[in-house]
């Protein structure tokens, strides 16, 4: 009897975390150039060149490791994303959502209007990727009383195409 309580128990358990939302925990440590990878800084030369003052950092997630860079180029704030071998992935630029096409932002309003009892975007930013342009915003959303942080992912004219909660870890030394 007791075996079959034990994998009763288990069973139940994975049953329940399967019905959880998506989460992102994603933990981001300050590294040096010299643990970047080299192709991925000579990616930034090239793309962004007198950028001064970037940042590098490396990404780690419940799926994968990845390298990213940040700064400061003519007033936009960037972040370039690169895989462990240097490849780009990604990059992401900090927009106002306010200027936005109408479009994109009716379709983003729309959304997060029927999802949420009330929301605040903290962040926007537009992605460019292999996949074309996206955007990510990071969203503060109350539903059923409860608030929660969101990262969301829309198309190029606003359609959602996923999310994730995110869920806040502090970072141990051990990292």
């Amino acid at each position: 009897m007791k075996f079959t309580l034990k994998y009763f128990l288990v069973l139940l358990y994975i049953l329940c975390f399967l019905n959880l939302p998506a989460q992102k925990v994603e933990i981001e440590k300050r590294i040096s150039l010299n643990d970047f990878p080299a192709i991925s800084s000579e990616f930034l030369k090239d793309s962004f060149p007198d950028c001064k003052d970037i940042r590098y950092y490396k990404q780690v997630n419940s799926t994968d490791i990845s390298f990213e860079a940040k700064f400061n180029y003519s007033g936009t704030l960037y972040s370039v994303e690169f895989n462990p071998g240097g490849e780009w992935l990604d990059t992401e630029s900090v927009v106002s959502f306010n200027r936005l096409d109408i479009n994109i932002l009716v379709n983003i309003n729309n959304y997060l209007d029927k999802r949420f009892s009330s929301c605040k975007i903290k962040k926007l930013q537009k992605q460019l990727s292999a996949s074309g342009i996206r955007y990510e915003a990071v969203i503060k959303g109350k539903k059923n009383g409860k608030p929660d942080f969101y990262e969301f992912l829309f198309d190029s004219e606003g359609h959602y195409l996923q999310d994730e909660i995110i869920i806040f870890e502090t970072m141990s030394n051990e990292f």
